[in-house]
């Protein structure tokens, strides 16, 4: 298990498999992408070099963020079903 702070509840123990990533940006970054008890996903940067700079930090979540929405829409278009040729004309 892993204590996460959920912004709802506070900190959290995460059980592994709700461990969705992690994501090591740069040396004393890393971004925790899990799914928590209070039904909702969180991201979270840690690491020594999160810890000490704030905006770092902040940068790091909204890169995996993005990511993490670019991810979502490509599974999504590629999901999508394709139009019948009645459709398409």
């Amino acid at each position: 298990m892993i204590v996460a702070d959920c912004p709802r509840t506070g900190r959290t123990l995460i059980d592994y498999p709700d461990l969705l990533a992690l994501v090591n940006l740069e040396p004393g970054v890393i971004v925790m992408h899990w799914a928590c008890p209070c039904g909702e996903e969180h991201l979270r940067a840690t690491g020594a070099v999160a810890s000490a700079d704030p905006v770092r930090a902040a940068a790091a979540e909204e890169a995996v963020r993005r990511q993490l929405a670019t991810r979502d829409a490509a599974s999504e278009t590629l999901l999508a079903p394709r139009p019948t040729e009645r459709e398409a004309v």
